[in-house]
């Protein structure tokens, strides 16, 4: 199990020289460009209107975590407002997109995996207080990552706060505490 907090995220520029992000975690082979990857978690600091990033062969998860909101602007099809937090949106990589924000800045979470190498399930769960036990596939090299979206949890002894993320392969795992929680699981395809 690794835990990854906020102080240990890598700020960098967007692909496009838009913004920042901040890449909390990244899954690539060593023999990879530094700009590709299997899969990837990071929160982006989103202040003005722009396109998004193109990133061919990558499906990717959006999801709002502080501001008002967004709408999205894709081609070949109608606008889509992104303005309640904690609820993922789905879309490929590839898509042409401009985003426009809904009264100033906001922070997402965005979650991308190459479609042809890992197959992604995202859900956002909220154990109230008490124990919910998730895990990774029963697959070699599935991986299960759970991103804390606000309050706490503990698991296995230790406490991850709001915006640490968890990553394990662990098949069973605990999770206690009340919080608001982006579970991923991500299997290899083979």
């Amino acid at each position: 199990m690794k835990i990854v907090s906020p102080a240990e995220w890598i700020t960098q520029p967007w692909r496009n020289g838009g913004g920042v992000t901040h890449e909390v975690f990244r899954e690539a082979s060593a023999s990879e460009r530094s700009d590709t990857f299997t899969l990837r978690v990071s929160v982006a600091e989103v202040t003005r209107d722009g396109p998004f990033s193109r990133f061919e062969g990558i499906d990717r998860w959006i999801t709002l975590l502080e501001g008002h909101g967004f709408t999205l602007h894709r081609e070949g099809g109608p606008p889509r407002v992104i303005d309640r937090a904690f609820e993922p949106f789905a879309f490929p990589g590839e898509a042409a997109i401009d985003c426009t924000l809904i009264d100033g800045p906001v922070r997402d979470l965005n979650v991308m995996a190459d479609r042809a190498r890992r197959d992604v399930r995202v859900a956002v769960l909220a154990p109230s207080g008490g124990a919910l036990v998730v895990g990774a596939e029963s697959i070699e090299g599935a991986k299960l990552l759970v991103f804390v979206l606000e309050g706490s949890i503990e698991v296995r002894g230790t406490t991850l706060a709001r915006h640490a993320l968890m990553i394990t392969e662990a098949r069973g795992i605990e999770l206690v505490g009340a919080a608001r929680l982006m579970v991923i699981w991500a299997t290899p395809i083979r």
